[in-house]
């Protein structure tokens, strides 16, 4: 611990001591003339008055404003927005903060007749190393989760247990607003199923992240951004839905701003009840096992879900906020299913079956307290970021199963029977401390440095306890071969420097990123702890060559790697299904990734593309093994056993026919190949795949808004198996009603039923296949009303004093 202030308190010393030097900003607001509400994600340009040509842009924000850095001079601003008449001014830039105030724009005439001021917003727009999509205006998403959003997305696919991946690769991470959220691991779907989708503002899918960010995450980052309300006085959103199946959910966001302070509360409620099938086929090899089984079974959750959120900001000065947040997540899930285990000879006739029934009760609760410090220096030339946060993360999780035995003949076999308990808690802590400091070295150009320092620490505990009723004397006793316990902590103390500079139309970045990772585990079962203490370097290079003003070069390069989680780690065998067991390896090592990517984007006046050629290289791979436990039971686990190499071409095409119409199709293909040693068998597989994504949107002007989002993901291999292909496609209508206020919308989701997972899978004792499928095919009506209260400049306008009364009030 004394090692952990030492190095903060030398990291904070260091920041500070850092020299700044004074740099031109440019800040302003974008503003509808008529209401004064700002434009969010409108693009500012500044051209140079002698050929036009582009010296610095910039995106509007949540609450409107923009800030870019420029060289003093004259130059002409143009704004555009759609719905909105454009506009081009004449301004000249001083040495020093330049502020341009509030910028009025005026509806466009033909605009105001057609087009629907809401639907405005771009659904996609890409930076220079991320592509960000405005999930508000995603109509396919209306009163579903974050799972079900990010479905939705380019290149991003979800697999049959809620995993998420990102160009073919599952090792990704997740961020909420910045911060990492898998702290159970492996388990990300139960956190993001906790968050509805109409929380949700922007998702930025960050493919090739610099050395400002966790190396973490093989496949990149993706970083879910929640709705924060900014505008002056009380606002508030009111949003609910139904669905077929079950499912309702509601929430209330408030949020009031006054001065240089800003408070907001939200809360989400849903309640979902989910079905899923599966059915698995199995050939045995051996010739003393029952040569065929036929599995299935069914499953119904009942998933309660509350999610609170609190805020408070505050401006310090003028150059300084600090911020204040809570998060609490409270979950219960009740799960009942039946697997059906049916034995059969060579003939493929019935010999003997048996029913298992699974009931579960689930309770989760996870809490994140958390709080930051903002600093811009020398008239924003600097600026230093200092955040901290904490989460709990606990679930008790019980559940009960009962088994009968049947002959060929349909007999039950009492003495056969089963009668188990099976408890699983977990628990989860994460701490988090990390500072960031930027300074600009150069007014002629982008020349900056960043630097910064961070720590996680991270403490995970699993334990399983495995009761079976004894028949003789109406009993439970614990079995001990099942009932284990696993003790995992994990600390990771980080530091990295940025050099950025730009030489006319050329820029690039070149960084270093450190992290020492210490590990140890624990299994009290065995008396045994193992740890291991790792260092590694982590560069990363962005290169970008500008041919001309709307066409881009770009070329980068990073190191990523991938940490085994707690799924792959603990060394417990999951009992739920007996003939389809898991276990995990302890002794995991990280893998390695090295990533580059290169990178071609030009934009017209209608039509954008983006074409990305990447390469992925891992070493010493974490795979997926799958043995047998005996000649009835198959094993999974994780091995180091796999070198990996990914090489594929990502089209992103963008293009707009008129004001009523968008749409942006992306493929993303894709060539692996894969090899190493199993248990000493070798194996080496290559294959070809691909995945297209398809997302339009039709506007009708004063009826509704139509969004049709379809998918399709090739076949995959993975060592020892092949996944097959599948696809969906989702149709929404949106409506805008209350003079824009409210907003109705009717989503119709996997229309066909054709998102089932499947896959096969052989080693040398059986060949399998197996095939999974949800209840995807769900109508949700939802509706969301926004509301403004009076702000101070409202009371002002009607004459009311300090009391909020005017003097008729008073008699």
């Amino acid at each position: 611990m004394n090692l952990i202030k030492s190095t903060l308190i030398l990291s904070f010393l260091f920041l500070l001591a850092i020299t700044v030097t004074a740099q031109t900003t440019v800040s302003g607001t974008l503003k509808d003339a008529k209401t004064n509400e700002v434009l969010e994600f409108a693009q500012v340009v500044f051209m140079s008055p002698e050929d036009s040509s582009t010296v610095s842009a910039a995106t509007t924000g949540l609450d409107g404003s923009f800030t870019t850095e420029i060289n003093p001079g004259s130059y002409i601003l143009k704004s555009s927005y759609i719905g909105y008449q454009s506009i081009t001014r004449e301004i000249t830039i001083e040495e020093g903060r330049n502020r341009l105030g509030d910028l009025l724009v005026e509806i466009s005439s033909e605009e105001l007749r057609e087009v629907e001021i809401s639907a405005a917003a771009s659904l996609f727009r890409t930076e220079a190393d991320r592509r960000i999509f405005n999930v508000e205006n995603m109509t396919v998403s209306d009163g579903g989760t974050a799972i079900q959003l990010l479905e939705n997305l380019p290149s991003v696919q979800v697999d049959e247990e809620g995993g998420i991946s990102l160009r073919g690769s599952s090792n990704i991470l997740i961020f909420i607003n910045g911060r990492p959220t898998n702290i159970s691991g492996d388990d990300v779907e139960s956190v993001l199923e906790q968050y509805p989708a109409d929380a949700i503002k922007s998702v930025e899918l960050i493919t090739n992240p610099s050395a400002r960010y966790d190396a973490e995450g093989i496949g990149g980052i993706i970083n879910i951004i929640l709705k924060e309300e900014r505008r002056g006085g009380i606002n508030g959103q009111v949003n609910a839905s139904a669905a077929t199946g079950h499912r309702y959910s509601g929430g209330l966001n408030l949020n009031f701003r006054r001065d240089n302070f800003n408070i907001f509360a939200n809360y989400n409620y849903q309640y979902r009840q989910n079905r899923q099938t599966s059915e698995t086929f199995r050939e045995n090899f051996s010739p003393t096992a029952t040569p065929f089984l036929d599995q299935n079974f069914n499953t119904r959750n009942y998933n309660n879900t509350h999610l609170i959120r609190t805020g408070i900001e505050y401006d310090l000065t003028e150059n300084s906020t600090v911020r204040l947040f809570s998060n609490i997540n409270l979950r219960t899930v009740d799960r009942e299913r039946t697997y059906y285990n049916r034995f059969k000879n060579e003939n493929l006739d019935l010999d003997s079956m048996s029913v298992r029934f699974l009931t579960e009760d689930r309770d989760s609760r996870n809490f994140e307290f958390g709080g930051s410090y903002s600093l811009s220096l020398n008239e924003g030339s600097s600026s230093l970021n200092i955040q901290s946060s904490y989460s709990d993360d606990e679930t008790d999780r019980i559940e009960y199963f009962d088994q009968y035995f049947i002959t060929e003949g349909y007999v039950v076999l009492p003495e056969k029977g089963l009668d188990q308990t099976y408890e699983r808690p977990v628990r989860n802590k994460m701490f988090l401390f990390q500072t960031d400091f930027e300074h600009s070295l150069s007014t002629e150009n982008e020349r900056a440095i960043e630097t910064g320092v961070k720590l996680t620490l991270t403490e995970q505990n699993r334990e399983q306890i495995f009761n079976e009723l004894n028949p003789v004397t109406n009993e439970y006793v614990e079995n001990e071969f099942i009932t284990n316990s696993f003790d995992y902590n994990e600390d990771v103390y980080a530091a990295y420097f940025i050099f950025r500079d730009n030489i006319d139309r050329f820029s690039y970045q070149a960084g270093l990123r450190t992290e020492y990772t210490i590990t140890e585990s624990f299994q009290p079962k065995i008396d045994s702890i193992h740890t291991n203490n790792y260092i590694n370097l982590f560069p990363s290079v962005f290169l970008s060559y500008s041919l001309s003003e709307n066409q881009d070069v770009q070329v980068n390069y990073s190191r990523r790697i991938r940490r085994p989680g707690m799924r792959s780690l603990m060394p417990f065998i999951n009992a739920q299904d007996l003939l389809n067991l898991r276990l995990g390896n302890p002794y995991l090592e990280p893998e390695i990734t090295d990533n580059i990517e290169l990178s071609y984007i030009q934009s017209w006046e209608k039509y954008m593309l983006s074409a990305s050629i990447y390469h992925r290289n891992t070493q010493n791979g974490i795979t997926r093994a799958i043995t047998s436990f005996d000649e009835q039971t198959s094993v999974v686990t994780w091995l180091n056993a796999a070198q990996r190499n990914n090489t594929g071409l990502e089209l992103v095409n963008y293009f707009r026919l008129s004001n009523n119409f968008d749409a942006t199709l992306t493929g993303n293909f894709y060539y692996s190949v894969l090899s190493g040693d199993i248990n000493g068998s070798p194996f080496s597989d290559e294959s070809f795949s691909w995945t297209l994504s398809l997302m339009s949107n039709i506007r009708i002007p004063k009826v509704f808004n139509v969004q049709v989002t379809g998918n399709y993901s090739g076949p995959m291999v993975f060592p020892q198996g092949r996944i097959k292909s599948r696809y969906g496609v989702n149709v929404g209508f949106r409506r805008n009603i209350m003079n824009n206020n409210g907003t109705i919308s009717l989503n119709f989701s996997d229309i066909f039923g054709t998102q089932r997972f499947r896959f096969e899978n052989t080693n040398e004792n059986f060949y399998q296949e197996r095939e999974f499928n949800w209840e995807t095919s769900v109508i949700t009506l939802a509706f969301t009303y926004r509301f403004r209260g009076y702000s101070e400049r409202d009371r002002q306008r009607r004459g009311g004093g300090p009391s909020g009364m005017d003097d008729d009030d008073m008699f």
